[in-house]
């Protein structure tokens, strides 16, 4: 399997989910980046501009904003 670059972003904190969602994103063999990032994911609302930033500097990746 290829691997892909993603950019994990939300609110980062030990009872917090981003920590497992990060360490099994590289569990599965892909990249943490912000920089040209193929998946731009945000857990929660703290995430949400940053991912939206990034969005319009990558227009060609895949934007996830989860709602809960």
């Amino acid at each position: 399997m290829n691997s892909i670059k993603v950019s994990i972003l939300g609110s980062d904190g030990y009872v917090c989910q981003i920590p497992r969602i990060k360490e099994g994103m590289e569990a599965l063999g892909h990249i943490l980046t912000e920089e040209s990032p193929d998946l731009i994911y945000s857990n929660d609302p703290t995430g949400y501009k940053k991912a939206m930033e990034l969005k319009k500097k990558f227009a060609d990746s895949f934007l996830i904003l989860n709602f809960l």
